[in-house]
C-alpha cells in the first residue's frame, strides 16, 4: 500500500492520513496537518518508547493490570508489580 502510487494516493487523498513514510508526500491535508508535520520535523516530538521496553514486559504488564482491575491487587501492589516485572526483564 505504501509503495504503489495508488496506495500512496489513498493514504493522503482518501484516508486523509499524515503519512508515516518519507516516500509519501503529504500535500493538501490542511493547516492542522501542516502544523503537525512542521512540529514533528522540528524535532519537538518523542519517540514511541515501547520499542525500548524489555522483551516480554508488556505481557507481564497486562497480567498485572488484569489482577488490579479484578481486585486481586491494590494500587501499591499493582505499581510494585509493574516495577518488579521491569526489573526482572531489563537487560543490564
Amino acid at each position: 500500500m505504501v509503495s504503489s502510487e495508488t496506495g500512496k494516493r489513498y493514504v493522503v487523498e482518501e484516508f486523509k492520513f499524515i503519512p508515516a513514510f518519507s516516500t509519501i508526500e503529504a500535500e493538501g491535508l490542511g493547516a492542522m496537518a501542516d502544523d503537525i508535520i512542521a512540529y514533528s520535523e522540528a524535532g519537538n516530538t518523542l519517540s514511541w518508547n515501547w520499542f525500548k521496553f524489555p522483551d516480554g514486559v508488556v505481557n507481564e504488564f497486562g497480567a498485572n493490570m488484569q489482577a488490579y482491575i479484578g481486585g486481586e491487587k491494590d494500587k501499591e501492589e499493582f505499581l510494585q508489580s509493574l516495577q518488579d516485572s521491569w526489573n526482572s526483564l531489563k537487560k543490564e
